[in-house]
């Protein structure tokens, strides 16, 4: 497990207490940013909802792992602020290179450009979107980001040409989406509505929330999460990442474990 996060001793922690039974509900990682907090988060709760018996592996092939790695697992939430422009074109010019080249990595471009787009579609999730007045603004644009997913999807099965047009308009659609709906914080909306589903019993098994840049929640977000992390459902895991470790209030990290990221080299 944690095989995609490089150079980082916190997943060594994370691995001890998974297989000591010992990994609690609520977890803080810290650290600066392009450490890899989100990588790890978005692994670990790949990893707890694992169905197999060697739970984990990267190359796991059941169900739950399969969702996951795609970030359409239905008991996923993540919300917090985040530019994912230059992620999702980094990962698009690599695609698209790789594509032209038929080379034999091409897959791998091709899931790391779905994931970078979810990673932002994630933060517009139903779920949080629940009696928001831009819920339909936003739906304009989800709608066909989600079909040209579909397409890039089967990028084996139609012509180069029609791959990079569609590479394209993700860009231009994308970058709308989040010039125009993204948020700087975390409204206390988003969190009442996580609050209310986390508290659903689900019957696909542990459900995980992941709040990123948790240092830029407002006030009232702040004390909407504090009245869930004190008594979270025994199917719900939390995950809160920040780079600023001490903007959070003292009442929330009690109630955290807090694991430590480290700056790493370019390199």
């Amino acid at each position: 497990m944690f095989e995609n996060v490089l150079y980082q001793n916190a997943t060594e922690q994370l691995i001890q207490a998974i297989e000591n039974n010992t990994l609690p509900q609520s977890l803080l990682f810290f650290g600066p940013s392009s450490s890899a907090k989100l990588t790890t988060a978005l692994e670990l709760a790949r990893v707890l909802s694992c169905k197999a018996k060697k739970q984990g592996k990267w190359l796991c092939d059941c169900k739950s792992c399969a969702q996951h790695k795609l970030l359409v697992h239905q008991n996923l939430l993540l919300l917090g602020p985040r530019d994912t422009s230059l992620e999702i074109a980094a990962s698009k010019a690599s695609f698209i290179e790789a594509m032209q080249k038929n080379a034999e990595y091409k897959e791998a471009t091709r899931f790391l450009f779905l994931r970078s787009i979810r990673k932002l579609l994630l933060r517009f999730h139903p779920v949080l979107m629940q009696d928001d007045d831009q819920a339909s603004k936003v739906a304009s644009y989800i709608e066909p980001i989600q079909e040209i997913l579909e397409e890039i999807e089967k990028a084996d099965e139609i012509a180069l040409e029609v791959i990079e047009k569609n590479a394209d308009k993700l860009i231009d659609l994308t970058l709308k989406l989040e010039d125009q709906f993204a948020n700087d914080t975390i409204p206390v909306l988003h969190i009442r509505n996580l609050s209310y589903w986390a508290r659903l019993t689900s019957s696909d098994g542990k459900k995980i929330v992941i709040i990123e840049n948790a240092d830029r929640m407002l006030d009232a977000s702040k004390n909407a999460l504090l009245k869930i992390l004190e008594e979270p459902p025994k199917h719900l895991s939390f995950i809160l990442l920040t780079s600023q470790k001490t903007a959070l209030l003292p009442t929330i990290l009690s109630r955290l474990r807090p694991y430590s990221f480290a700056e790493r080299s370019e390199s």
